[in-house]
């Protein structure tokens, strides 16, 4: 995923300016940004990190720490206004190891919102992998059976979260279902395992920005939400890797 990490850190900018398409300036824009990289191996430790938790057992614990709401969490630790920060840690990411993106997904959704009537929520997922060809982890909750099952709860929590979700990803049945989400908009790319190498991040960004950008705020607050679908806030740390429980 090397490709996909350069791509998306070196046109930020086209997504800031697409933000600016609905006749906002870009200096009025209160706009904050994190990210999510992962990886599973064959052994079914799962790795995960973020713009300030570079160690997954760190992320997952800061993410559900005292079982706070996503809305009573502080967001000081998680998310940055500074798109030079955000460039900086991208490249500092290590690519190694295949995916379980349903869990990554879950992990992404609980990180700690503003409060949906003021802002826009809005998540990116990149994967150049079907799910169906991927690995999963080593325990049932998070295999790719597991995984499956838990789909319609993922599409319910986007709901409740009021997320708008932005797929891009080789065809596959299972993000094709996951695109059912309301306003997800599905850009489908090469079956090609090249990180994707071909994808035209400014492009993409662009347009995500102004989707975005004449999107209306929403006013209902959040509903009823589960959070840790795969069980990851009962995950524990063994030695190097991160674990399932």
């Amino acid at each position: 995923m090397q490709p996909c990490f350069d791509g998306v850190r070196q046109h930020l900018s086209d997504f800031v300016s697409g933000l600016s398409a609905g006749g906002q300036q870009q200096q009025s824009l209160d706009l904050r940004v994190d990210y999510l990289a992962h990886s599973c191996g064959q052994e079914g430790a799962f790795r995960a990190e973020s713009l300030r938790y570079r160690g997954g057992i760190e992320l997952v614990r800061a993410i559900y720490s005292n079982h706070a709401s996503a809305t009573q969490q502080s967001s000081s630790s998680f998310f940055t206004t500074n798109m030079s920060e955000i460039e900086r840690g991208l490249s500092g990411i290590q690519v190694v190891g295949d995916e379980a993106p349903l869990v990554a997904l879950d992990l992404a959704l609980d990180f700690p919102w503003r409060p949906r009537n003021k802002c826009h929520r809005v998540l990116v997922m990149m994967t150049d992998e079907p799910f169906e060809s991927g690995t999963g982890m080593n325990y049932a909750a998070a295999s790719l059976d597991g995984q499956r099952g838990k789909l319609s709860e993922i599409i319910d929590k986007c709901h409740a979260l009021g997320v708008m979700l932005f797929l891009v990803a080789p065809d596959s049945d299972l993000y094709s279902q996951l695109s059912l989400v309301n306003k997800c908009q599905y850009k489908s790319v090469d079956d090609s395992g090249d990180g994707l190498r071909t994808v035209d991040f400014g492009e993409i960004l662009s347009q995500i920005g102004k989707s975005v950008s004449v999107a209306s705020l929403q006013s209902v607050g959040d509903g009823d939400i589960k959070r840790a679908l795969f069980s990851q806030d009962e995950w524990i740390e063994s030695s190097d890797p991160l674990r399932g429980a």
